[in-house]
């Protein structure tokens, strides 16, 4: 039991520092904001959708499903993620991110993504009122990496340009501000003088909306063209808490998993002027997991059961609407009696920039009220910069 505490005090304790650390330059995505789909979530089985889209990780983000309990021994009900990489200062540029060559002008690295990788930390209490023997927590720890991302090939050249435009742009406004600021503060070692160089070239980027203001708001519409094909790479591990107690903790289950998704723009890919407009996409996922459980009805006797779950899910993306099916069918391999199958519908909705609404509604493995009907209201907050400045 002490060596949970200490494997699982050190995960809370870098979800909360980050969550503490206020960056003033970031930006969320919308997919960033989406129900919690972590993998501590997955593995047990209460997460919107079991496959997520893969991805670069919530980099300042929390998903919260309910409040934390108050007065228990373990928190109940609760999901978190952070990617490690973005917790200390990077000087990252766009390039490496996506792993491209500027100068051939393509992708030579399509393992780019891998820095992304997150921890998760998840929990989910069941109560003996609702056809559970007994009175538990389920908290689980897990990872996951954006393994391979394939980013499509008219988005490169594009991406290119736009970023030397950025740079040739930012030479053109320091110049005066520089200048400005040496007439007032001769020397340009003094705090005095960095900050006035500060603060103009702020001023002078904000007010040039025929240059820095249109480059930036391309570079971000580029970057949002959905890419190609992505692959994740995930693992997570949980244990329950009988009575929610400490000390009356067990091995829960194991797994270990990978997403692929495929993406299809509904217009012409080649043309990266109408891949910026299109906002409709045909996504197609797929996925294999391998679980190991203990599964018992009264937490007196205890069954190894080894699972082998695959499936997809078909979605239907239109900017700030989207609708999918997902069906997953589980092979018990201890037991083929108990093979069972999920199937769940996923509506999802953006009511703006920070709100995001969702809905899942179906059936979940199992055959006892395995009814399946979430809802949930996200919200986002923090900054990452696309560019280092």
């Amino acid at each position: 039991m002490k060596q949970l505490k200490h494997f699982v005090l050190p995960v809370i304790l870098l979800v909360s520092s980050h969550l503490l650390y206020g960056q003033k330059d970031a930006e969320l995505e919308l997919k960033d904001l989406n129900l919690p789909n972590t993998p501590a979530f997955t593995l047990l089985d209460y997460s919107p959708t079991v496959i997520d889209r893969p991805g670069t990780a919530k980099t300042f983000a929390t998903n919260i499903v309910s409040l934390l309990g108050q007065s228990q021994s373990l928190p109940k009900n609760f999901a978190m993620e952070v990617s490690p990489f973005w917790l200390f200062k990077s000087k990252l540029t766009v390039y490496k991110y996506h792993g491209i060559n500027e100068s051939k002008s393509k992708q030579q690295n399509i393992f780019a993504n891998v820095r992304n990788a997150s921890i998760s930390i998840g929990s989910v209490y069941k109560d003996s009122s609702k056809t559970h023997a007994f009175d538990a927590n389920y908290i689980a720890i897990g990872g996951r990496v954006n393994l391979i991302k394939v980013i499509r090939k008219p988005t490169i050249a594009a991406t290119i340009s736009t970023i030397k435009g950025i740079a040739a742009r930012q030479v053109t406004l320091v110049a005066p501000v520089t200048g400005k600021c040496i007439g007032v503060h001769s020397n340009t070692s003094s705090p005095e003088y960095k900050e006035c160089v500060k603060k103009g070239l702020e001023d002078a980027f904000s007010k040039d909306e025929q240059g820095m203001v249109v480059l930036e708001k391309r570079m971000q519409q580029i970057l949002e063209i959905n890419p190609l094909f992505q692959m994740d790479v995930a693992f997570a591990t949980s244990r329950v808490f009988k009575d929610n107690t400490l000390d009356s903790d067990r091995r829960y289950r194991t797994g270990v998993w990978t997403t692929m998704e495929l993406s299809l723009p509904l217009t012409k890919s080649a043309d990266v002027e109408k891949l910026i407009e299109n906002k409709n996409y045909i996504n197609i996922y797929g996925t294999l997991r391998y679980m190991n459980e203990d599964s018992t009805t009264d937490f007196k006797t205890f069954h190894e059961q080894k699972l082998l779950d695959f499936g997809g899910r078909f979605e239907l993306e239109f900017d700030k609407l989207s609708i999918s099916f997902e069906t997953i069918h589980r092979v018990n391999r201890s037991n083929e009696d108990l093979n069972t199958s999920r199937n769940v519908g996923i509506l999802q909705y953006k009511i703006n920039d920070r709100l995001y609404l969702s809905g899942t509604f179906g059936k979940n493995f199992g055959t006892v009220r395995n009814v399946i009907a979430l809802f949930g209201l996200n919200w986002g907050f923090g900054k990452q910069s696309l560019t280092e400045k």
